[in-house]
């Protein structure tokens, strides 16, 4: 599965690098060569959580959207939310356990596009947010089943290239890493249940619509 999602990446670069040299196909009503970008925002929704998820679980589905808003001709804001749910079945027979997980979360973000041309071309990106995990597990020897929660602050750090195809469509490739802080909570024991991960790399793939 991880190198069928390399390919398939591999091979939107190669088709998206292969197009940068034709301005008028992927801007035909955005014209950058003139001068700033004439857009307000852009609506997205980011396929990289799908791509994390499907990989670290065995069932895993993940996705985020939200709105990137222009603040001047090199930068622009974030507002985002993402869900993702997952498990694992570590269920022995005569041990184990299994769960399933959801995640929730919300950020801002501030993004600084070179050459002056927000929302297309290079970007670095830094932000801030806040997230919640739940883990229920089911136990093999009892079929009991705990709930646990816990809360985490992120700050995403990462770089990516977006470019605008024909009227207003946007594919956006990111990579980089996000710092997770977690928080635990009363009743949780180290020795049976083990703590998620907060810290992760980011490579993603988000598709959207610019407005004028």
């Amino acid at each position: 599965m991880v190198k069928k999602t390399v390919l398939l990446l591999i091979l939107v670069m190669i088709v998206t690098g292969g197009a940068f040299a034709d301005g008028d196909f992927w801007n035909t009503s955005f014209k950058f060569d003139s001068g700033p970008t004439p857009f307000k925002g852009a609506l997205f929704v980011d396929l990289g959580y799908t791509l994390s998820y499907l990989w670290r679980s065995d069932p895993g589905f993940g996705v985020g959207v939200g709105w990137e808003g222009r603040i001047n001709d090199f930068s622009t804001y974030l507002i985002s939310g993402n869900i993702g749910i997952y498990g694992y079945n570590n269920w022995g027979y005569y041990y184990g356990y299994k769960y399933t997980a959801f995640d929730f979360g919300i950020e801002g973000n501030y993004r600084y596009y070179f050459f002056n041309s927000a929302i297309d071309k290079l970007f670095i990106n830094g932000g801030f947010g806040f997230g919640m995990k739940t883990y229920t597990y089911t136990w093999r020897y009892s079929n009991d089943t705990d709930v646990y929660s816990w809360s985490a602050l992120y700050i995403p750090i990462y770089a990516g290239y977006k470019v605008i195809m024909g009227p207003g469509f946007t594919v956006e490739l990111h990579t980089g890493y996000r710092i997770g802080i977690g928080f635990d909570i009363e009743g949780y024991d180290p020795r049976y249940v083990s703590k998620p991960e907060f810290n992760s790399f980011l490579f993603g793939v988000a598709v959207g619509w610019a407005f004028k």
